[in-house]
């Protein structure tokens, strides 16, 4: 029986999603024939790579990368597209940064920290979406969405907090799931 609070998978994405910013105007803004950058910016666990997720599991054809400290900007200026999803952008050189937001015409990329100098000269129009903050009515939002997609809307002795646990926790979602998961398991 699987925990509402587990992992997602991609294509499950579009269920459980209670977006922070409006995916619409992102979505305008990437079929528009705009060279644009958007950035998602925020600190860790407050849902900028879930937002990118849902964004390239609806344009399935935009190529994706999960970045990591072995990445290279060789493969991303190879794809034929210019359109590219980049989770972690923080991995690549400033050098590589600023080449692949010369040579490809929208980029949407999270970041902990904003990108100005890998963009700064460039004429490209720059959109920031900013992942911070938490309610308890979004809180409860989300946990119910994942109740819900997962058939465990009567969840039995389940029971949680939205306000103690954004003491706990702040608006880090990723923490917050994963305490729901491991109180889940223990329920």
């Amino acid at each position: 029986m699987k925990n509402p609070f587990s992992g997602v998978l991609d294509e499950e994405i579009q269920h459980i999603i209670v977006p922070t910013v409006d995916l619409n105007e992102i979505k305008t803004l990437i079929e528009s024939d705009q060279n644009i950058i958007i950035e998602f910016q925020g600190k860790k666990g407050r849902g900028k790579s879930t937002h990118l997720r849902y964004l390239s599991y609806y344009y399935n054809w935009i190529p994706s990368f999960e970045l990591n400290t072995d990445s290279s900007a060789q493969e991303i200026l190879a794809t034929k597209s210019d359109v590219i999803f980049l989770d972690s952008i923080h991995h690549l050189s400033f050098k590589e940064r600023k080449r692949i937001f010369t040579e490809k015409r929208i980029v949407v990329y999270t970041t902990h920290r904003p990108r100005i100098l890998s963009w700064r000269n460039i004429n490209k129009k720059r959109i920031v979406y900013y992942f911070k903050g938490i309610t308890s009515q979004k809180l409860e939002h989300i946990i119910q969405k994942r109740l819900v997609f997962n058939n465990k809307s009567d969840s039995g002795n389940f029971s949680y907090r939205e306000k103690d646990l954004i003491n706990k926790f702040g608006d880090n979602y990723r923490a917050i799931l994963t305490q729901l998961y491991l109180d889940y398991n223990g329920k």
